[in-house]
């Protein structure tokens, strides 16, 4: 059985939704892992290949991507107010939430694992706090 792996997507005014869909159209093929971006749809839609389909996966407990053809998302944000390289409290807030979103699937057991950029958990803007 392949471990299943949630991905925290990061800020998503920086470059973490466009290295994650890069990433993952290049291990689709030879996928020994199933992997589920927990972040936001539209972000990660702006970045992803042509040849990439986002699907919204809404029930943790029941998913599956055999051929690895598709970016799986557990959207946990719908952001507004959205421009790349250009954090605001509204993006600062949301990596916070992917994280925890993703350590509430590790605890219910429906992902295994957490991927994340290290600063993830450690946010440098005053807009956010983490306590």
């Amino acid at each position: 059985m392949k471990p299943k792996l949630g991905i925290s997507m990061g800020d998503p005014a920086g470059v973490g939704p466009e290295i994650i869909t890069r990433a993952l159209a290049k291990i689709s093929e030879q996928q020994n892992a199933e992997y589920i971006v927990f972040g936001d749809l539209e972000v990660l839609a702006r970045y992803a290949s042509a040849e990439q389909e986002i699907v919204e996966i809404k029930d943790l407990s029941n998913y599956s991507n055999k051929n690895g053809s598709k970016i799986l998302v557990h959207a946990v944000s719908q952001l507004s107010a959205f421009e790349p390289a250009s954090p605001n409290p509204q993006t600062d807030r949301a990596q916070i939430d992917y994280i925890e979103a993703v350590f509430d699937a590790i605890t219910l057991g429906h992902i295994d694992a957490m991927v994340t950029d290290r600063k993830s958990t450690r946010l440098n803007s005053s807009h956010a706090l983490i306590s």
